[in-house]
């Protein structure tokens, strides 16, 4: 039998070894695999020894497209939607859905319960509470030297929901947004449901799934409305140096007609050094 593209490869490794994982399509990236590093570093090892294992036994039973005849009365899961579903089932209680495998911290548990206590269990106001804007107004200053003022800040349900309310704020049917890929796919689903044209820029593995400047600057066209640069990148965990961001940076400058959203881990930016630091006046976000 064939084993034609990631997401047959995934269902089949579901299948035969117990691994969940997301095929490479499902962030605009055929031909890889990605499997969730939230989780316990014995539990990636063992997921690794057993995608090493199906690997070399597959090689033997499965072809990975090419012309040469496989064995006969293995079926394809993804030809078969009884197969899909016992995939699904045998996941069981362990779905590769990225969830930290630690609990809260127990001073968060009392700070929430203290605060349910005094009864701020009210509606907040939409862009977040005074005290929780003062508190990220100090930490930006502290962390990253920025300097917002007040009405500057503003808490979202998640990064997400800022980015989906800039989109349909801003992109005109027809529009572009550029999207280095691979990418999460959310990205490219807003831009469709707002109208606009989805642009992937490829990141090739040979510069560590990385976006190169050149590559975005190539992409630019009087229609293009946004960059997202996602950084680290999720799903693969790429993440330019200063260096590199400094060449992005150059090329925005270059077209001050496009936004661009910088999705980021600010743990991991801010240890990049002083040199990503911007003035707070800046148009991009």
């Amino acid at each position: 039998m064939l084993i034609k593209d990631d997401e047959a490869f995934a269902l089949t490794l579901l299948a035969e070894e117990g691994v969940a994982t997301v095929h490479g399509a499902a962030f605009c990236y055929p031909g890889y695999i990605r499997i969730s590093y939230a989780n316990a570093t014995d539990e990636l090892t063992e997921a690794c020894t057993r995608i090493q294992r199906f690997c070399k036994v597959s090689t033997d039973a499965w072809i990975f497209p090419t012309n040469r005849p496989g064995p006969t009365g293995r079926q394809r899961p993804d030809d078969d939607q009884g197969a899909r579903t016992a995939c699904r089932r045998q996941a069981g209680d362990h779905p590769d859905d990225g969830e930290p495998n630690f609990d809260s911290p127990r001073h968060a548990i009392e700070a929430a319960h203290q605060a349910a206590l005094r009864g701020d269990t009210k509606y907040p106001p939409q862009d977040g509470t005074r005290a929780l804007k003062e508190a990220i107004q100090r930490k930006f200053k502290r962390d990253s030297g920025l300097d917002y003022a007040m009405d500057e800040i503003s808490v979202s349900n998640g990064g997400k929901q800022c980015l989906f309310n800039a989109i349909m704020a801003t992109v005109d049917p027809g529009d572009e947004v550029i999207i280095p890929v691979p990418s999460w796919i959310a990205y490219a689903q807003m831009t469709r449901l707002c109208e606009g044209v989805p642009v992937l820029v490829n990141c090739p593995q040979n510069n560590g799934f990385k976006p190169r400047a050149e590559d975005i600057d190539a992409a630019i066209t009087p229609r293009t409305k946004w960059l997202i640069l996602n950084n680290p990148n999720n799903p693969t965990g790429a993440c330019c140096s200063a260096a590199e961001i400094a060449e992005i940076a150059a090329v925005m400058r270059k077209h001050p007609h496009v936004w661009c959203c910088r999705m980021t881990c600010m743990s991991i930016w801010c240890s990049m050094g002083s040199s990503t630091r911007r003035s707070r006046r800046s148009r991009r976000t």
